[in-house]
């Protein structure tokens, strides 16, 4: 299987700890050309984003993280 991990930036150190044959695509994951690019190819995709906490009371961290980014990942898979 080809494994590929997208990233907004990758240190050396980070791409050091990366089991050998994973790739890393960098770019921002809220961009949908950036998506349709990468999964171009993919029989699977993984959505390992996430975010723990944000500033405020709003929530809209969470609803760009949780709703509108899987509305994008979901666009790109098809």
């Amino acid at each position: 299987h080809r494994v590929t991990v997208l990233s907004r930036g990758a240190d050396a150190r980070v791409r050091a700890r990366l089991p050998a044959g994973v790739e890393i695509d960098e770019g921002n994951v809220h961009e949908p050309a950036f998506l349709r690019a990468s999964f171009e190819g993919a029989d699977a995709v993984v959505n390992l984003v996430g975010i723990l906490n944000e500033r405020g009371d709003a929530g809209d961290g969470f609803e760009h993280v949780f709703v509108d980014l899987l509305d994008s990942v979901l666009a790109a898979m098809r």
